[in-house]
């Protein structure tokens, strides 16, 4: 009876062990099942961050793409207005160089006249007399007049020159997209434009002086209306 008893004892302490092991295992199962949980769901987590930070960078690439289309487009079209600009300016600078040659003939003509009408002059009334200085200053007023007229033609084109461009290179100053050959383009238009003014000036001034001469051949053939006038009364007079 007494090793009756004792079996049951052992078997029931064996099972309880047994149990006991089992609930610990159940345990540690349960902990790992949690612990596994919880790794996944911060896998999850840095998924969906990667994934969002993906977008992000998707979409900031194509901002960056659609910016760089927009300057590419922009630095065309001012290189392609420097290049066109560029070369209007090359035409017009060779026209001015040429109206330029043509007005250095026409001073040279003009200078030569002027130095047959001193030597006539000097020569005295024999030579030279009174409807002949008045035919030399009507055709000197007809060649200022023809130089004068290209003097405005001048400046006209250099204000439509200036009014095509000018708003042009200011636009294009402004703007912090333009390169550094376009700068030099725009600098060389703009000396195009100095240069333009410098040959209006010099035209001003061969005008003017032109002018003055005009003024002191009239004031001598005053004179020498004047001497002829005397000349004839004395002439009057001795009769």
């Amino acid at each position: 009876m007494s090793l009756q008893n004792c079996d049951s004892d052992n078997v029931g302490s064996t099972f309880e062990k047994e149990a006991v092991d089992q609930h610990k295992l159940l345990m540690s199962l349960k902990r790992q099942h949690e612990e596994l949980d919880q790794e996944i769901e911060q896998k999850i987590a840095e998924l969906n961050r990667s994934h969002q930070k993906r977008i992000l960078l998707r979409d900031e690439i194509e901002t960056c793409c659609i910016r760089t289309l927009k300057k590419e487009a922009a630095l065309a079209k001012v290189q392609a207005t420097s290049q066109s600009s560029q070369k209007e300016a090359k035409e017009i600078e060779c026209q001015i160089k040429k109206e330029k040659q043509v007005q250095i003939e026409y001073l040279k003509v003009y200078e030569n006249k002027m130095a047959s009408i001193a030597d006539n002059l000097r020569s005295g009334s024999k030579i030279y007399d009174r409807k002949n200085i008045a035919d030399e200053i009507s055709s000197l007023r007809q060649e200022n007049s023809a130089i004068d007229k290209q003097l405005v033609s001048l400046e006209e084109k250099l204000n439509d020159f200036r009014a095509k461009y000018g708003s042009m290179f200011k636009e294009s100053l402004d703007k912090s997209d333009i390169t550094e050959g376009g700068t030099l383009q725009l600098s060389a238009l703009q000396h195009v434009i100095s240069q333009l003014a410098e040959e209006k000036q010099l035209y001003n001034y061969e005008y003017q002086k032109r002018c003055e001469e005009i003024r002191n051949l009239s004031k001598n053939l005053s004179t020498l209306e004047e001497d002829l006038r005397r000349l004839k009364q004395g002439h009057v007079i001795l009769e």
